[in-house]
């Protein structure tokens, strides 16, 4: 199967906040650089994407062919690398969910299957 080259965008963000701790307005600062990626995911939708403090992570959601998905990749934006997460007791398969990262874990809730 032919591989896909994917592009990220990542936006570099620096919040420049007020001296002394004055409760100005948090401006926005940074550029924008290109990611080619051959081991990131297949293209998905309706799926949930979390900021662990270090990493993303996306998980499940729909494929081209309105597939179902419960997998899921890691990447870190400082190697520029995917990998794949357990599929040891992973959730069913489904989209559409909610996602949240507890400092620790990742938790799934609901969604369509």
């Amino acid at each position: 199967m032919k591989k896909l080259l994917v592009m990220m965008f990542c936006l570099v963000c620096l919040c420049a906040c007020g001296e002394g701790g004055s409760s100005s307005t948090p401006q926005m600062v940074g550029s924008w650089s290109k990611k080619i990626s051959t081991d990131a995911p297949l293209a998905r939708s309706g799926h949930s994407a979390i900021w662990t403090g270090t990493e993303m992570i996306i998980w499940g959601g729909i494929d081209s062919n309105n597939n179902a998905l419960n997998d899921g990749k890691i990447y870190n934006p400082v190697t520029g690398t995917w990998r794949v997460m357990s599929s040891v007791n992973a959730p069913s398969s489904r989209y559409y969910h909610t996602a949240l990262w507890t400092g620790s874990k990742m938790l799934i809730w609901g969604g369509e299957q």
